[in-house]
């Protein structure tokens, strides 16, 4: 959805930002191979079990 130039709102752009951000994220997705799908899927499970360690592990520190 892109913004009308006589409609230039904060809430307008935030949304075609967010877009933009996911349609290119949903590109490079689709033209990706069965073989790098994944390993991209593994490395988004790391980065995700990584994520959720974090807070805890500082906690258990202090």
């Amino acid at each position: 959805m892109k913004s009308r130039p006589g409609r230039r709102t904060g809430a307008r752009e935030e949304v075609t930002r967010r877009t933009r951000k996911h349609r290119k994220k949903f590109n490079s997705k689709t033209l990706k191979t069965a073989s790098e799908e994944a390993v991209t899927a593994q490395t988004e499970e790391s980065t995700r079990e990584s994520h959720r360690k974090k807070p805890r592990d500082i906690e258990q520190i202090e």
